[in-house]
């Protein structure tokens, strides 16, 4: 006797849900968004393909859990991430936080963006942990460009100043040794000495309108005026 049964239904069911899981998976790697899920009751874990990608884990033959990746989290924040999750256990939701990890193949410190929240049942009770950690390592090291940008930008402000007023001290110097020289012409030894002195003076004056472009951020351009 056989029996057969249409599951044309079922086979529909099952390609529409491979073909979210693929969206999913290819909308993570995009975002650079890895995720983990903990139960509630036995605290098993799991860690989403992306997830374990990056954090440098996708050739690992055992399928890495949770407890895995807090070793990687640096020891600052390890306690951060362990208390959000305990609260999310509690029913409570954390505002999202950083933490720093290293990669457990090449040691690199990277940085995640955190989110993790209760996952609840239809009655309501809290079935499992769900959490989110989307790669930021790229804007932080874009923060920190930034912040030395701000740094080298006061730097030159603050060489603009120093230079200006520097350059009005030598034309004071510069102006007082051409009036002793028309004073010692006669004074071969002191004419020398004047000379040198203001040759040096004027290289200073050279310096100062070099740190003036760099302050100003101006291109330097040899030109002949008359």
């Amino acid at each position: 006797v056989g029996l057969s049964r249409n599951i044309s239904d079922q086979m529909a069911s099952l390609d529409r849900m491979q073909a979210s899981e693929r969206v999913l998976k290819r909308s993570q790697q995009a975002a650079r968004l890895g995720s983990f899920t903990i139960k509630s009751d036995t605290g098993a874990s799991r860690l989403s393909g992306e997830m374990t990608a990056l954090i440098g884990m996708e050739d690992a033959i055992v399928q890495p859990n949770i407890a895995v990746f807090e070793k990687m989290i640096e020891p600052a924040d390890r306690e951060k991430f362990r208390e959000a999750i305990e609260l999310a256990k509690l029913g409570q939701n954390c505002p999202a936080f950083e933490i720093a990890y290293k990669t457990l193949v090449s040691g690199e410190l990277n940085y995640f963006e955190v989110k993790i929240e209760a996952d609840r049942n239809s009655l309501g009770h809290i079935d499992s942990i769900f959490g989110t950690c989307q790669c930021i390592t790229e804007r932080k090291n874009l923060e920190r460009k930034f912040m030395q940008a701000q740094k080298m930008e006061a730097v030159g402000q603050l060489t603009g100043g120093v230079a200006h007023d520097f350059n009005n001290l030598l034309m004071v110097v510069l102006g007082n040794l051409q009036l002793v020289e028309q004073l010692v012409k006669s004074d071969e030894r002191a004419l020398k000495r004047i000379r040198a002195a203001t040759e040096a003076a004027e290289r200073g004056s050279e310096l100062t309108k070099r740190m003036l472009a760099f302050s100003r951020q101006q291109t330097l351009q040899n030109r002949d005026v008359d």
